[in-house]
């Protein structure tokens, strides 16, 4: 996958300058999630009826979300942090928060 930044945010499962906070803060990285043992994103359709877990959508806040988790908001296929897989297009996920 296409990891995008824009701000020099660290890239998934790269080590050193560039891929961590270095480098042109812009460039866009490829790596591959399922080798980082991620779990898989899943869309939950509709209104959910209990707590999304990680890597689960569609969220709109944080409330929406299982407990140590956020409400990751991205805009199209935006890499989901800690998650393997695309998932859908605008989609809002549940990731875990920083620690």
């Amino acid at each position: 996958m296409c990891f995008q930044r824009e701000h020099g945010e660290a890239v998934p499962g790269c080590l050193g300058k560039a891929a961590s906070n270095g480098g042109d803060k812009t460039s866009d990285y490829c790596y591959d999630p399922k080798g980082l043992g991620w779990p898989d994103v899943k869309y939950i359709a509709g209104e959910p009826t209990q707590l999304l877990g990680e890597c689960e959508a569609d969220c709109d806040n944080d409330s929406e979300c299982k407990e140590g988790l956020i409400c990751f908001q991205r805009d199209g296929y935006l890499a989901i942090p800690g998650c393997s897989g695309e998932g859908s297009k605008d989609s809002d996920y549940c990731i875990k928060a920083a620690p």
